[in-house]
């Protein structure tokens, strides 16, 4: 079973309720399973492990449906959300200390702390440029790569080091592709 890090989940309602309000998430509650809605209602322990489709995918796929017009690419939103939470207090001071290729390196070591069982390299991590892929993610689904490249371009963002950064997804797993990619560039 594919599972997602409390850590992912606990922010998918705060990032309803900046963004929708407290009306926005009663609405998308109220249309989640009963179970799933009640561990969105309760305290979500970030060391906890959940269902990736059932807590995670379905619940994702609901927000795009109900507030973005089943748009997927809301869930890069997702990840930029995510990355603020996630690096926040002495996390961003550690985050502003490192190089741009830096960061890549520890960002392989760090996303898949949210998702198991997966993997993620880095081929290329050079001046201005860099390529990730994750060459293993059972049943990934395309929001969750979207959520994936929001988080990296707001991390990098936070570092403070680059300027005219992009982060790309040129492969998919979701899509059939032999791994997923994102090509990250900046100056």
């Amino acid at each position: 079973m594919v599972e997602v890090s409390g850590l992912a989940v606990v922010t998918v309602p705060m990032f309803v309720r900046e963004n929708f309000g407290d009306d926005g998430v009663e609405k998308w509650l109220s249309k989640l399973e009963p179970d799933v809605r009640e561990i969105y209602k309760s305290s979500i322990s970030v060391n906890k492990w959940f269902d990736i489709q059932k807590v995670f995918i379905r619940p994702t796929e609901l927000l795009c449906n109900l507030f973005y017009k089943g748009d997927f690419k809301a869930a890069w939103q997702f990840g930029r959300f995510s990355a603020d939470y996630g690096l926040r207090g002495v996390l961003r001071v550690f985050v502003k200390m490192g190089s741009v290729n830096y960061f890549i390196r520890r960002a392989s070591v760090v996303i898949p702390n949210y998702y198991t069982p997966m993997t993620m390299e880095v081929p290329t991590n050079e001046k201005g440029f860099a390529v990730l892929q994750i060459p293993h993610f059972p049943g990934i689904h395309r929001l969750v790569e979207y959520r994936i490249g929001g988080w990296m371009e707001r991390a990098l963002e936070i570092t403070g080091k680059s300027k005219e950064l992009s982060v790309e997804m040129t492969k998919s797993l979701a899509d059939g592709d032999d791994c997923t990619e994102y090509q990250v560039r900046w100056s």
